[in-house]
């Protein structure tokens, strides 16, 4: 009410909620939102009330020592990813300087940047894969993948009529998922157009 808002006086609970509110919103789906309140709910009473710059890497990395015991790895990769996405935006907001959860280590995961290949490793896979006797059906999908930055569920969904091969614009509207094709993709602004090279369209089609 005074807008006196300090890492001291913010709870994890409190960041959580405001998180749901303002930031959550932006990119995610109200399916995923809810998975995430969902998940945020079973976490321990006193990490949920800790305030926001009191978490301690070691308070959190017994946590997930407990969790082992009564969890399935992937559901404590849930808890883990959950809170590292939180605490992530909370140091983007100045609110605590670092994230606790980056040094907590989890069996089987690993929380760390993701890796990715420069345009020569691409070209060298790409060639390696196009005549490739076994491999070689992974290389239209991965070429599309390398030039549209797609998802590989939006990849192998994409359909003939989102390719507009007059203009060489793609329009992602559906994925591929567990349970077959659909017209949800993960986030709002994943429905969107794409163009691509002339040389990239024509092999796609």
């Amino acid at each position: 009410k005074d807008n006196d808002i300090t890492s001291g006086s913010i709870t994890f609970q409190n960041y959580f909620d405001f998180y749901i509110k303002n930031i959550a919103p932006q990119n995610n789906r109200q399916t995923t939102i809810t998975s995430k309140i969902n998940t945020f709910k079973n976490l321990p009473a006193n990490i949920r009330s800790t305030p926001i710059n009191k978490l301690t890497s070691m308070q959190l990395q017994l946590m997930y020592s407990d969790f082992a015991k009564k969890y399935k790895i992937n559901t404590i990769k849930a808890f883990h990813q959950l809170i590292n996405t939180v605490l992530n935006t909370a140091v983007k907001n100045k609110l605590i300087r670092e994230n606790p959860n980056n040094n907590c280590i989890v069996k089987g995961y690993q929380c760390i940047d993701k890796l990715y290949l420069n345009p020569q490793e691409i070209t060298k896979f790409l060639n390696f894969l196009k005549n490739h006797k076994k491999y070689g059906c992974l290389y239209k999908p991965i070429l599309f993948i390398a030039y549209s930055g797609c998802r590989k569920g939006e990849a192998i969904g994409l359909k003939k009529s989102c390719i507009d091969v007059n203009s060489c614009v793609v329009t992602i509207q559906g994925q591929i998922t567990t349970n077959g094709f659909s017209n949800m993709l993960k986030t709002k602004s994943s429905n969107r157009k794409i163009k691509l090279p002339k040389s990239v369209i024509d092999i796609i089609v």
